[in-house]
Parts: structure tokens; sequence; C-alpha cells
């Protein structure tokens, strides 16, 4: 009589509970992943690839794992730099910078069609700067010459070359306006109520808008309604392509090559250089150098939540965002742009780490070519 052989074993045998610890031992990685900047995907936290062939071993496996990589593994981004990326980069900086500049020279030429009522708004994310932006506006009506030009708004392009240097426009902190100088900050809240002042202006004055239009941008609303001029702009944490930086550049009838942010440059021919300003212990480069443009981990971080499907998205639930290098755009309120995800996964986490003297201390000051090369070098 022959020996009955013995059953198979197989994983899919196993109880289910049994399968879970399996499956989580073998897709666990100590640290989570980490986004690589470079190569722009996840790797474990020491560098090495991530194994998730297990996956693939059959559709059964494939379906009982398919949330459990990002469930169990936190995923942590950090602020980014790119060769490929740096012209686009301080071009999308420029283009932010000329944006918010011209909201609040519209602004200043509508400022005598501003009621008090326009105030009070209902919501309350605009409250925050409208006793300053009334304050500045009522300054400006009762100190107006008598011929009641507007000397400020003449030439446009002519005050934002002057305002306007490529190595300054990390974080769009110039003083390019009154109305910067008087708020002393550059950051969305207020652009976003100067937004909402200029929309009502355009839809109770709509004459009277298009006409300050014309006066900032000759020509401009020959081939657009005026109110398309506060839609040409990008998010904060947005991390276009350089085709679409192009096409908004083109848009907003700006020119030039955008190379010139990514060329070097010579130290000593600079207004900024002093040589006293040179530590003794500096080792670097003395004569040329150029500025490194990053994206904040926020921003690198929607961007990859963006660019996988649903499913993937909704499985994540831990996010740590490193911030830890100066970025381009107003990057300390970049992690607004994930909200919606929150709002669409209540189970998603987000860790939000800043590095203090790196980007906070460093970030408030000048922000030129210069002090990027002395600093970061």
């Amino acid at each position: 009589m022959f020996a009955k052989t013995p059953p198979r074993v197989s994983l899919l045998g196993l109880p289910m509970e049994l399968r879970e610890q399996i499956y989580h031992a073998y897709f666990e990685v100590e640290g989570g992943y980490v986004h690589d900047g470079v190569t722009d995907t996840l790797v474990q936290s020491n560098g090495d690839p991530i194994d998730i062939a297990l996956r693939y071993t059959c559709c059964s496996i494939a379906h009982e794992t398919k949330d459990l990589p990002f469930r169990i593994n936190s995923v942590k981004f950090s602020a980014v730099c790119r060769d490929d990326w740096q012209e686009m980069a301080n071009a999308f900086g420029w283009i932010r910078c000329y944006h918010g500049y011209l909201q609040k020279e519209l602004l200043l030429y509508m400022k005598h069609y501003i009621t008090p009522d326009m105030y009070h708004p209902s919501n309350s994310q605009y409250l925050d700067y409208m006793p300053s932006i009334g304050e500045t506006i009522d300054h400006l009506v009762g100190t107006e010459p008598p011929d009641g030009k507007h000397h400020h708004l003449q030439p446009f392009k002519e005050q934002w070359q002057r305002v306007s240097r490529p190595s300054g426009l990390g974080d769009s902190g110039f003083d390019a306006s009154q109305l910067v100088r008087k708020f002393g900050d550059t950051n969305i809240i207020l652009d976003r109520t100067i937004e909402y002042l200029l929309r009502i202006l355009a839809k109770r004055h709509p004459d009277q808008f298009t006409q300050a239009v014309d006066i900032i941008l000759p020509g401009w609303t020959d081939s657009h309604p005026s109110v398309d001029i506060l839609d040409l702009t990008f998010n904060p944490w947005d991390i276009p392509s350089t085709l679409e930086v192009i096409t908004m550049a083109r848009a907003l009838l700006l020119e030039g090559e955008f190379d010139r942010f990514t060329a070097w440059e010579t130290l000593a021919s600079t207004d900024n250089y002093d040589p006293r300003n040179i530590d003794p212990r500096y080792t670097g480069t003395r004569y040329q150098y150029r500025k490194m443009a990053f994206f904040s981990a926020s921003a690198v971080a929607i961007r990859f939540v963006n660019q996988i499907n649903k499913q993937q998205r909704l499985s994540m639930r831990r996010i740590i965002l490193n911030e830890d290098r100066p970025a381009v755009s107003q990057h300390m309120c970049h992690a607004i742009g994930l909200i919606p995800f929150c709002k669409e996964d209540t189970k998603l986490h987000v860790e939000h780490c800043w590095n203090l003297w790196s980007t906070l201390l460093l970030g408030t000051m000048n922000r030129s070519t210069f002090s990027v090369a002395r600093n970061f070098e």
C-alpha cells in the first residue's frame, strides 16, 4: 500500500490572520519610504530599492496586499533641487513675483472705487489684512497729487524690471510697491485678499478695471477679458512643467531668456559685493556662483500624491515633510495644498518638520544670489 502524498503547503492555504502577519513582515520597511528627488521614485530609508515582488506572485495576493505598502509605511519628502528644474523653478518664482506685484498695482490704481463695505467680507480668511489695506488705500487717496495722476504706475514694465532681480526671486520677498512696504511681508493670505478685492472691483466697475489693466499692460485686453489677468499665475506649491511656465510667461507678456536664472555670476560684479562679508574660514568659490532653486517638501509631496491613483492615495496613512531648505514661492504656505487630500482621507496624518536654521532663519534674510552663495556653497 502506497503512502498518501502529503498536501502541498501554500501561502494562500494559511489562515488569513497568519497571512496578514507574513504580509506585514514582508512589506514593512524600517524607517518607511523616502522620496528620492533625483530619480523621482520611492526608496528605502537607506537608499535601497523597495521590494514588492510578492504582489506579483498571483492575483489573489496582489488583491490582498493592494493597500498594505502605503498603509504600514510612512512616506518622507524633503526639498528637491534638480539641475533639469533650475530654469523652470526660478522662472516659476519670477512669474509668481510678477503677478503679485501686478495685482498690487491694479489695486492701487482702483483705489478710488473701493468702498467701505468691501472691507467686511463674509469669508474670514480675508479679514486679517483688511485693516492694513484700508489704512494704506486711505493714505494714498489723501496724499495723491492735485493732478490726480498715478505716477507710481508709469510705466509698470520698467518699474518691474528695476525691482525684480533674477537672483532675488526665491521667496517673493522684495519691497516692490507702497503696499508691500506698508505690510513688510508677502504671503498667500495677502495675495488672496487683494485678489478678492480686485474681483469685486472688476464686477462693479468693469470699464475702469479694463482701463487699469490697459495702463499696466498695454494691449493685453485686446485679446483677453480683463478679469482673466487674475488667473494668470500658479499656486505657490505647484511644480509646473517648463512648457507650462513658458506658456504662462507669454500670456503675461513677459519676455527674456530663462537661462539667465542659471547663469554663473562673478562675485565682484554684484552690487552686494564687499570683501568684508567673506568669512575668512570660507573655502568655497570666491568669484563665481549661481543660485540653487529648491522646491519645498510640501510641493514635492503634492506633486507625488497627484501622480498616483486614487486607490494608492487613499491607502496612505502618514506623510512626513522635511523642510530642510528655503524654497521658491512662499514656501511656508505650501502645506495648504495638502488640505484637499486630508479632507478626502481623514485617516491621513501629515507630519510637518522644519529645519529652524536653514529654512526659517536663513529664509528671512536677503535671498540674493550673493547671500545664497555665501550661506550654502
